[in-house]
């Protein structure tokens, strides 16, 4: 879906940045004419120089399928996450999410989606939380 949504905006001519953690992984953005920025999605620092100068910013924390009890991989991703946001202010954001996320408890892998949903939602900047509710 990412890819959809990307290739739509550079064949509207619009610039886009991505965040790989791979650079081996680079080439495929970069044949499309994407700017690539490696960054460990821990490293607020380096998010915060991705999404910096961006209109508007689409972040998603990287699936853990095996998750530690608690999420603690999620936490410090979204923590990254947000401390970039708030640095980089972008004019707006979106989250990727889920159906479900809303819930606290009982959501197995979705679990990590409500963390970044709750985290987020503390930041002043407009964002929507694509993929939250279920379409009529």
């Amino acid at each position: 879906m990412q890819v959809f949504f990307y290739a739509s905006l550079l064949a509207e001519g619009k610039s886009v940045r991505v965040v790989v953690r791979d650079e081996q992984k680079a080439s495929v953005w970069k044949e499309r004419g994407a700017e690539v920025v490696t960054a460990d999605y821990r490293d607020s620092a380096a998010l915060q120089v991705a999404f910096t100068g961006a209109e508007a910013d689409f972040v998603m924390n990287p699936p853990y399928f095996y998750p530690e009890e608690g999420f603690p991989e999620t936490k410090e991703v979204v923590k990254a996450i947000r401390l970039a946001l708030e640095a980089a202010a972008p004019q707006k954001f979106v989250a990727l999410s889920s159906v479900g996320a809303q819930h606290p408890q009982g959501l197995s892998i979705i679990g990590s989606l409500h963390i970044l949903e709750q985290k987020l939602s503390q930041l002043s900047i407009p964002s929507a939380d694509l993929g939250r509710h279920p379409l009529p």
